[in-house]
């Protein structure tokens, strides 16, 4: 069900319970909850980082190393601050996850592979075994 139609049905059952508030504080109150609710999990199995198979290795300025030590998983990567140091010490990303698009974009740009979405929409059981957790701080 999409927000518009939830939030109209909300105000609804609001409306049919006898709330005294006015249609435009009961749109911004349902609004407002919306925003802060999460997403629904996803139970199938994530496609979690895609490689964007129009991408190169060699096409973009940071491939993922060929010869690894270790795996690691990137959430809230943001531009992929985080995996450049990871990768310099060694670590190969399993798993990214970034919900903004212009990062996205630019994650891509710089990785050849394009981070799932919001992580509280990925099943935790679709996320790889790894061996360090990396997380970016919100801005």
């Amino acid at each position: 069900m999409d927000d518009e139609v939830l939030r109209s049905k909300i105000i609804e059952l609001l409306k049919a319970s006898g709330s005294p508030s006015t249609e435009r504080d009961l749109n911004n109150a349902v609004m407002n909850m919306l925003k802060i609710l999460p997403p629904p999990i996803i139970r199938a199995k994530s496609q979690g980082t895609v490689l964007n198979p129009t991408l190169q290795i060699n096409d973009v300025p940071f491939p993922p190393p060929k010869i690894f030590h270790f795996t690691f998983i990137d959430l809230f990567a943001g531009i992929g601050g985080f995996r450049i140091a990871f990768q310099k010490a060694g670590g190969k990303s399993v798993f990214s996850s970034e919900w903004d698009e212009a990062a996205q974009k630019t994650y891509e740009a710089n990785y050849g592979e394009i981070p799932a979405g919001d992580i509280r929409a990925v099943d935790k059981d679709a996320i790889p075994e790894h061996d360090v957790l990396c997380v970016g701080f919100s801005c």
